[in-house]
């Protein structure tokens, strides 16, 4: 009897254990089945209305792009459709992207839809209708936002909401507003009028963030673009706290950053598996500058195995940026589209094969709703779209050659290729302060009481060339000033080209910049901002204070005539190799390749005696492989696609 009674004990407690486990395990949401799909598995896909419409978007023309988006390219998985950001700004006289008190904000400091260009928000409805209009159309909807909060929300000094009690956050006997989190000195270095970063290191400044999520999550949002924490305007703190928040919710939420001037792939490593996309460069526009930059960082991302690594709930992915295709406005424009892309169709082609090639995420910038049939062909060329979802061993590929080692008259323009003339220059640039490339700066004394930092070796080629050298001073305050920034300034400097210390380094630019503006920082008139301070470490560090970064500082090589020449390689899931040519020369090129010197970047294949069957996809012509070479003509600024079969 009392056996039976013991086991009907321990049978009970098993039980009540059982279903303990059973209830932690269904409240915690970051562990993902082994059969639910992994977030962001392939790169992301779908559009953008940045590229378009700039900020001045309206539910009525972003639904109309949404439902055209559904019919005609979802067929292509082409499922994400982004709100890009300022949706929360009256469009009235006066507003702009950097305008101050004309935005939409709740009672606790939180962002909201403009409700007469989004009038389904009205009721603190927030964009929960128009999620639920893109999930019946079989899509994925996303939102951008901005770093930190709002300084409209900081000017009021609005409660911050805890999500678990629905009232004001309270902590240490007090309750807590937005002047309590808001960091002034970090305000975004290209919107300075627009929002800061918070106190993360404040359970105030955490809750305001869950808020924010947590609210996005009830919007239905699945896909977050969130700006300026990432590249030279970097805040490791926030990005951290968000992928956490994210990973606690109940909705898998894609989470991107943008943008990535400046960003290095050790900088990147730091934050890939925290996200599921980043941006590697500045904003891409339609340009052939902008196009041409993305090779050499995409190259050294490749490199660094970067492609397709450890993501947020997944995988993530480097980030080329938009495809600025179709029907388009303008930078910073208060005007919806206006007008056609700039870029020639082989410069089309070639931004559309680098992006599929480097495995980007693909992101549609133009008007859906005037999509052409060259620039819809493009983006749903099913080779691209196979090479961008499911290639392998994606990489530069270096052993090429091309017709500008030799004179080749060009028959079209009549002119000689020549060979690319180089001179050096100095590239000052931010990266983590980890990397041993930010170690070699050291004070230098000069006369009448001044010094420098300079960068510890000659660099270039030229040893006779001077270091290079920033004239540097402490910051000067007024007494008020003093008692204000004592804390925060103290033992910092500031960093000046000339000897007059009238114009001050600033780790970030103050404007967005393009793919093709290569600059970091730049010299602007000095002001108290943590963008202009810097702090020399013993180590011989110079980190800045707003993103956390350390300069350096390169010598590259400044190119002076003709863009070059460049090759990729990838492995298909059938078996086939895939292999684009480029030539960023102003001229046509003929660019070769040999079969045998792919098994130099394919490891465990032998190509010596294969014979193989070649395809150029944008001809759609047969390539006969002569002595185990295949060779093309290239246009200007165009590429070649080649699919071979190898037995």
């Amino acid at each position: 009897m009392n056996i039976m009674k013991i086991n009907n004990v321990v049978f009970t407690s098993l039980c009540f254990l059982f279903l303990v486990l059973l209830l932690l395990l269904l409240q915690n949401p970051t562990r993902v089945s082994a059969k639910e799909p992994k977030q962001a598995s392939s790169p992301p896909r779908g559009w953008n209305s940045y590229d378009s419409f700039c900020w001045t978007i309206s539910e009525e023309e972003f639904l109309q792009n949404a439902e055209i988006i559904s019919k005609r390219l979802l067929p292509h998985k082409y499922k994400y459709v982004v709100v890009d950001y300022l949706w929360y700004r009256r469009k009235v006289k006066g507003a702009y992207t950097d305008s101050l008190g004309f935005d939409v904000i709740d009672e606790w400091g939180r962002m909201a839809p403009d409700p007469k260009r989004w009038p389904s928000s009205k009721g603190g409805k927030g964009f929960t209708k128009v999620a639920k209009e893109v999930h019946r159309m079989g899509l994925k909807f996303g939102i951008h936002v901005m770093r930190g909060i709002s300084t409209q929300a900081v000017n009021a000094n609005t409660p911050i909401l805890d999500i678990n009690t629905g009232r004001v956050y309270e902590e240490f006997g007090r309750k807590w507003n937005a002047k309590d989190i808001g960091i002034k000195e970090r305000a975004c270095a290209w919107m300075p009028n627009g929002f800061m970063s918070v106190d993360t290191k404040l359970g105030a400044g955490r809750a305001f963030l869950r808020s924010l999520y947590q609210q996005y999550a009830e919007w239905g949002v699945d896909f977050v673009k969130h700006d300026c924490v990432f590249g030279d305007d970097l805040d490791i703190n926030e990005i951290t706290y968000v992928s956490e928040v994210l990973k606690r919710l109940d909705r898998s939420i894609v989470y991107s950053l943008s943008p990535g001037t400046g960003v290095t792939p050790s900088m990147a490593k730091d934050v890939s598996g925290l996200v599921n996309m980043y941006r590697i460069t500045g904003d891409d526009w339609d340009t052939w500058g902008d196009v041409a930059a993305h090779f050499n960082i995409t190259r050294d991302f490749s490199t660094a195995n970067m492609i397709g690594a450890k993501g947020l709930r997944g995988k993530s992915w480097p980030d080329l940026d938009m495809l600025p295709l179709g029907w388009l406005t303008d930078p910073g424009s208060n005007e919806g589209p206006h007008r056609t892309s700039r870029l020639l169709p082989d410069e089309q082609r070639t931004q559309m094969t680098l992006w599929s090639m480097a495995k980007s995420p693909l992101m549609f910038g133009g008007d859906v709703r005037r999509l052409d049939g060259a620039t819809y062909n493009l983006l749903t060329n099913p080779t691209l779209l196979e090479i961008n979802s499911f290639s392998l061993n994606n990489m530069e590929f270096p052993y090429i050659t091309s017709a500008k080692n030799f004179k080749s008259l060009d028959s079209q323009s009549g002119r000689y290729l020549t060979d690319v003339s180089t001179s050096d220059t100095h590239v000052l640039s931010l990266t983590s302060c980890t990397n041993s490339k930010a170690i070699g700066w050291s004070i230098k004394a000069l006369d009448q009481g001044l010094e420098q930092i300079c960068w510890k070796e000659h660099l270039g080629s030229n040893k006779h060339q001077e270091p290079f050298c920033l004239y540097k001073k402490e910051p000067q305050f007024s007494s008020d000033e003093w008692m204000s920034h004592k804390q925060q300034y103290q033992g910092k400097l500031q960093l000046f080209a000339t000897d007059r210390m009238d114009f001050c380094l600033g780790g970030s630019p103050k404007q967005k910049l393009t793919s093709k503006e290569l600059k970091s920082g730049a010299f602007v008139p000095c002001r108290w901002h943590t963008n202009q301070m810097w702090e020399l470490s013993v180590n011989g560090t110079l980190a800045n204070s707003y993103s956390g970064l350390c300069a350096t500082v390169n010598s590259i090589k400044a190119e002076v005539g003709p863009g070059g020449t460049r090759s990729w390689i990838a492995t298909g899931r059938k078996g086939e190799i895939y292999v684009a040519f480029f030539n960023l020369n102003p001229e046509r090129t003929v660019i070769s390749a040999k079969i045998s010197d792919m098994a130099k970047v394919l490891p465990g294949k032998n190509f010596n005696g294969n014979s193989c069957q070649c395809k150029e996809v944008w001809s759609g012509k047969d390539i006969r492989v002569r002595k185990q070479t295949i060779s093309r003509g290239v246009k200007a600024h165009g590429c070649a696609l080649f699919v071979l079969k190898c037995k």
